[in-house]
């Protein structure tokens, strides 16, 4: 159709379609869209209207901004140039000007004075002043005035105290410092020693061991953890009430360590650290070094390589504490922010930072050199060390090398390289440390009246193992950070091994031996005598002390009176038959006798005799050979020994004279004395006797001992007293009782020192090591008194050695107050008794505290004590939550751990509760998965393990708590329940001993826990249940419980290092109470048994009594006073069932002829280089015994004869003993190797 000329619309034919029938579109007079019409492409029908113009990218019409050259006005399409600023103004053509200059003030275009003076004129001058339009005194004082007088110093106006003082006068504790033109602060330090001089200095400082108080003074230092109140005052680190120090009141009370009370005073003794004694005594807080005392650095000693944690030792805690610190650290990666949280040091990455190589974690300090270094890298990198390339580039992700170390600190920068970049660095910094470190312990050891605070701490950073026992420290000990400190108060051997953070050991063990030779002595108040006596004597027998003559301070007197210690009463006796003083008593064969002394300054010969029990008056006996006063004299041998004095004239005597009872005779047919002596004392032991102070010719004190040996008629000397004085009182310390031995010594106390000055000094001879001991001093200075030896009923033993000083004369005149000295001989003595009855209680130590809680007596009790056993006191516990009666206690660390137990009902409990002696608090911990009461207890690394148990049965579970995570795991099961076990760990094993099983019988197996099984330890077996164990040193020992049905005062000793039985105690040698449901702890391996019930079915309330248990047979340690001769000693060894008494063992590790040994329990002795039987078929008790004592010091516990032993050669048969044998070669026998025994004819043998 399309070009027929027509156009057609109805065909669809249009001018877009049809051009040719329809013509063209544009020009039409439309702009049409869908014809592609645009102002582009059809500007006839499309043409843009001013002021737009046709754009030709987009084919629109559209406005163009007119803004050349503008900056500001009309754009031309409804827009702007520009806006100007507001001080400016536009005008044609389209510019900015300033409206400043146009006379016209626009504030509304910020014009003022100050900004535009043109339009506004000028401020200053227009009497305001205007600070805001920067008037101020200087710029403009027309309107603001001068500016010094103002009242505000200016420094920008140069005013100071020189140029402006009305402005600028200086404030109160100032001066003006002309030279430099500044207030200077005046120090405020009038009337002060120390402290703060108000002006950020200091007005002195305190000398050593003293601290500067509020108001500027200096007062004794009080050690940090020393918290004490008003009523008691810090001594050596530990509160002591008021009423324990050393006052005029108490004149034998507490001083600090280095010093002695007396007479109410504290005297330095020179036992201070000094050139002199470069081991001595040092302030808390410091160690002797070099002879000077050494403030230690708690800061760097307890230093954990932390650097987010605070390091400091807490003295309260007695351990290295670390605090968590929120300040800056640094992991030494370039590539991250630090900073510590929680206690460790956190890190974020630096975004875009090229992260440096890594490497695996190194130990610093170390003492490996070299080290080999591992790490991570980046493929295709290389390493640089400081700069240096120390790996090449490769393929590899992982990389080594090997660094070698200088001793000191290395520090090494560590970069990767790849394709020329370089990573930032991270720095690792390694310690290399060879030197290995060392304890210093201050004091280091001595001999010291009272107890003493012992500091032990390592020079650098440190675990120090520790044995309070005199065994060397291993990896299984005891062991603290760096700083701890001990308090001594019994004869303690301390041992110390530092092991440093680089896994140096100390090169031996530092040892640190302390003799207190107050600990076990006291004086106590005896029954005062009718009327103030002194210069009188006394004598003593059995439970009888009588006292005779002396002087009432106007006269000599006559009367005799007897106290009977049993009754507790006095009597008077016939009188004498004439006044005297300074006399001697002797008591023989049931009289009194009578010897000297004066009348009226008149010596006296007379001699005269009484039988205290019949005699209605006494008796005149033959005289004296020579006339005396002031004389000592003594028996030995059913005769009486006269010594010294004085006569006529005042001259000191060196007689002696022997005196025959008997016969009533006189001779002196004897050795003289070796010097004269007046007001002195005497005693007998054996056939000796000891003669001790008084005065000479000169009237000077007599420090030499004479020893006159009886029964051989010669004269020998002891060590010399180190305190000379007269008129002292003597007395002999033997131990008597059930059990004997130990050392016996000489008590001198009191007299007149020199210039006649009074003593309260007490020093003991020990006879069988010819040395002096101070001991516990007189509640008062004392002189001129009577005094004898006298035997009372024991606490523990059934009798007690006493020494009795009867009247005499004090500071204040003539007494008739008595006092006696007791002091402890066994291997038990007793201490105060408990507050209440307790048993089925239990207890636990930390250090040097006893702490007691739990249990019941008439019913289940939740309080408890703690308990110094150093002065024997008692302070309440907080209570309990909830009743734990049969319950466990342990202590990790410096917390108390009380386990299970029943509650009021008797049903078992799993409450696990901590005890926190420095908060004096107790928290709830995770209960035991099992509930459960007369359970043992061990702690074996840090850990506690405890072992079966009672609930519903005896139980064969074992649960084991970690107190650092506070969480429970499963132990290995009891092969049987046991119940009323008891625990120890040794050696990373734990050994477990007796209990009942579920049928109420007796397990006698003895069960070592290694690992994760139960083995049986071979060759050993107790019986015994709810006794209470120790273990010192590698020996354990289990005192009482119930055995067979009852209770039983048994100790059962089993060395853990040879698996053997060390001794079982025969009954005539215990002395401990019989008790069970005891409990028990040990304090410086010293063994505490307290309280218990001593019957079965047991029955309230229970006993009060505490015992300390020490000495060789249960530590191996000579304790106490044990002597060097006797093995059992205070131990309480003092013979067998033969009658034959051992003083010790006499063989040394290396064989020597005729040293005897069990080999399989068969006997052999030593000769000729060779090891050989014995044989013989008449052996006997007391030949088992003298083998025993030879080999180990103690008694034959069983022996057999006709044993099966190798078919080998004996050296002795036909073995006959004598009770003074020492060793079995003295004993008869055949000639050695003469014998015709057989295989089975061996002896069989153990010991105690």
């Amino acid at each position: 159709c399309c070009g027929n000329s027509t156009c057609e619309a109805p065909l669809n034919e249009s001018c877009s379609t049809c051009p040719a029938d329809c013509g063209s579109c544009c020009g039409d007079g439309t702009c049409s869209a869908a014809q592609a019409e645009s102002c582009s492409t059809c500007a006839a029908d499309c043409g843009c209207q001013a002021p737009q113009t046709c754009d030709p990218v987009s084919s629109t019409c559209r406005c163009i901004p007119q803004c050349a050259g503008k900056q500001c006005g009309d754009d031309g399409c409804g827009g702007t140039c520009g806006s100007c600023q507001a001080s400016q103004e536009c005008v044609a053509p389209g510019a900015c000007v300033s409206a400043c200059g146009n006379a016209s003030c626009q504030a509304g275009k910020g014009e003022t004075c100050s900004t535009c003076p043109a339009d506004c004129g000028s401020c200053c001058g227009n009497s305001t002043c205007d600070l805001g339009f920067g008037e101020s005194c200087s710029v403009c004082p027309a309107d603001c005035g001068p500016c010094c007088g103002n009242g505000t110093c200016e420094a920008v106006r140069s005013e100071t105290c020189v140029s402006c003082v009305a402005d600028c006068a200086c404030g109160p504790a100032q001066v003006c410092d002309t030279v430099h033109a500044t207030c200077a602060c005046a120090p405020q330090c009038a009337g002060k020693q120390c402290g703060d001089d108000s002006c950020g200095q200091s007005c002195g400082t305190c000398p050593n061991g003293y601290e500067c108080n509020p108001q500027g003074g200096c007062d004794p230092e009080i050690p940090q953890g020393c918290d004490c109140t008003s009523s008691q005052t810090c001594l050596d680190g530990i509160c002591r009430d008021n009423t324990l120090l050393c006052t005029a009141s108490n004149p034998t009370g507490l001083c600090a360590a280095g010093s002695l009370c007396v007479s109410g005073q504290c005297r330095d003794v020179g036992a201070g650290c000094s050139l002199h004694n470069p081991t001595g005594i040092c302030p808390i807080g410091q160690v002797c070094a070099n002879s000077a005392c050494v403030t230690l650095d708690p800061q760097a000693l307890c230093d954990d390589g932390n650097a987010c944690t605070l390091d400091a030792f807490d003295r309260t805690r007695n351990q290295c504490t670390h605090a968590a610190y929120n300040g800056a650290c640094s992991d030494g990666n370039a590539c991250t922010t630090d900073t510590c949280a929680s206690g460790a040091c956190a890190s974020s990455p630096i975004a875009g930072c090229l992260t440096p190589p890594t490497f695996d974690p190194v130990r610093s300090p170390t003492r490996v050199s070299p080290l080999v270094l591992h790490g991570q890298k980046a493929a295709g990198s290389s390493i640089q060390i400081n700069g240096s390339e120390a790996v090449p580039e490769g393929p590899e992700t992982t990389w080594q090398v090997t660094l070698n170390l200088v001793p000191g600190t290395n520090t090494y920068s560590i970069r990767s390289v790849k394709q020329a970049v370089t990573s930032e660095a991270v720095v690792l910094n390694v310690v290399y440390d060879i030197t290995a470190p060392t304890t210093r312990v201050t004091p280091r050891g001595g001999v010291f009246l009272e107890g003493v605070t012992v500091t032990a701490a390592s020079d650098e950073p440190a675990t120090v193992y520790f044995t309070t026992d005199g065994t060397t420290p291993d990896q299984y000990s005891d062991h603290f950070e760096s700083i701890r400190e001990f308090r001594v108060f019994d004869n303690t051997t301390l041992k110390f091994l530092a092991v440093d953070k680089a896994g140096n050991t100390e090169a031996s063990a530092a040892a640190a031996t302390f003799e207190i030779t107050s600990d076990g002595n006291r004086w106590a108040t005896a029954p005062s005598l009718g009327s103030a006596l002194a210069f009188a004597a006394a004598a003593s027998s059995n439970d009888k002390v009588w006292v005779a003559g002396g002087s009432s301070g106007t006269a000599p007197q006559a009367g005799v009176a007897e106290y009977n210690l049993t009754s507790k009463t006095w009597r008077n006796l016939p009188s004498m038959s004439g006044a005297r003083s300074e006399l001697a008593l002797v008591y023989f064969d049931a009289s009194l006798y009578a010897l000297g002394g004066e009348n009226a300054g008149s010596p006296l010969n007379r001699v005269e005799a009484l039988d205290p029990s019949s005699s209605p008056s006494w008796v005149a006996r033959s005289p004296m050979p020579t006339t005396r006063f002031g004389l000592a004299a003594v028996l030995v041998n059913n005769k009486i020994y006269a010594f010294g004095g004085k006569a006529s004239g005042g001259a000191v005597l060196a007689n002696l004279e022997v005196y025959d009872p008997i016969n009533n005779t006189w001779s002196n047919a004897v050795a003289q004395m070796p010097r004269g002596r007046y007001a002195f004392g005497a005693v007998a032991r054996g056939t000796k006797v000891y003669l001790v102070g008084g005065e000479d010719a000169a009237g000077a004190r007599v420090a030499e001992v004479d020893i006159y040996d009886v029964a051989t008629n010669s004269w020998s000397s002891g060590s010399p007293m180190p305190t000379p004085r007269s008129f002292l009182s003597l007395t002999l310390q033997v131990n008597e009782g059930a059990v004997t031995g130990g050392y016996t010594g000489v008590v001198a106390a009191g007299g007149l020192e020199a210039g006649a000055v009074p003593s309260a000094v007490v020093e003991e001879y020990l006879i069988e090591d010819n040395a002096w001991r101070r001991r516990a001093p007189l509640p008062q200075a004392r002189h001129s008194a009577a005094f004898t030896a006298a035997l009372d009923t024991g606490l523990v033993d059934s009798k007690d050695g006493q020494g009795w000083i009867l009247g005499g004369q004090l500071a204040s005149g003539l007494t008739a107050s008595s006092v006696y000295f007791t002091q402890a001989q066994d291997y038990v003595r007793g201490l105060p008794a408990l507050p209440a009855a307790r048993f089925m209680h239990a207890a636990a130590t930390v250090h040097e505290r006893v702490y007691l809680f739990g249990g019941r007596n008439f019913q289940e009790v939740t309080a408890g004590w703690e308990f110094d056993p150093e002065i024997g006191t008692y302070q309440a516990l907080p209570d309990l939550a909830s009743a734990q009666n049969g319950l466990a206690a342990a202590a990790v660390g410096d917390k108390v751990y009380a386990i299970g137990g029943a509650n009021t009902f008797g049903n078992p409990v799993p409450t696990l509760r901590a005890y926190d002696p420095a908060t004096r608090t107790w928290t709830d911990k995770r209960a035991m998965p099992t509930a459960r009461r007369d359970a043992a207890v061990a702690v074996l690394d840090g850990k506690l393990y405890v072992i079966g148990g009672s609930n519903s049965g005896a139980l064969q579970t074992v649960e084991i708590y970690d107190p650092a995570l506070d969480t429970w795991t499963t132990g290995a099961i009891l092969p049987v329940g046991r119940t009323g076990a008891q625990a120890v760990s040794w050696h990373g094993s734990v050994y477990l001993f007796g209990g009942l099983n579920g049928s109420g019988t007796a397990e006698t197996s003895v069960l070592r826990l290694s690992g994760s099984s139960w083995t049986t330890v071979a060759g050993v077996t107790f019986s015994g249940a709810y006794g209470r164990i120790a273990r010192i040193a590698d020996r354990v020992t289990i005192f009482g419980g119930l055995d067979g049905g009852v209770p039983t005062a048994r100790q059962w000793s089993f060395d853990l290092a040879t698996g053997v039985v060390a001794f079982v105690k025969p009954a005539n040698q215990l002395i401990v109470k019989a008790v069970q449901h005891a409990a028990a702890a040990t304090v410086n391996s010293k063994l505490y048994l307290f309280g218990g019930t001593d019957t079965e079915p047991v029955t309230a309330p229970g006993v009060t009594l505490v015992e300390k248990v020490e000495g060789r047979c249960f530590d191996g340690v000579r304790n106490g006073r044990e002597s060097g001769i006797d093995y059992g000693g205070g131990c309480g060894m003092p013979g067998s069932s033969s009658g034959y008494s051992c003083l010790g063992a006499s063989q040394t590790s290396t064989p020597q002829s005729g040293d005897v040994r069990l080999s399989g329990g068969l006997v052999e002795v030593y000769y000729s280089g060779s090891w050989r039987g014995v044989c013989d078929d008449s052996w006997s008790a007391l030949d088992s015994d003298v083998a025993c004592c030879q080999m180990v010091g103690t008694a034959a516990a069983s022996w057999a004869i006709g044993q099966t032993g190798p078919s080998s050669s004996f050296w002795l048969d036909d073995v006959v003993c004598s009770t003074s044998a020492t060793r079995i070669e003295q004993c008869g026998h055949n000639s050695w190797g003469s014998h015709n025994c057989g295989s089975t004819e061996w002896i069989r043998l153990s010991c105690y």
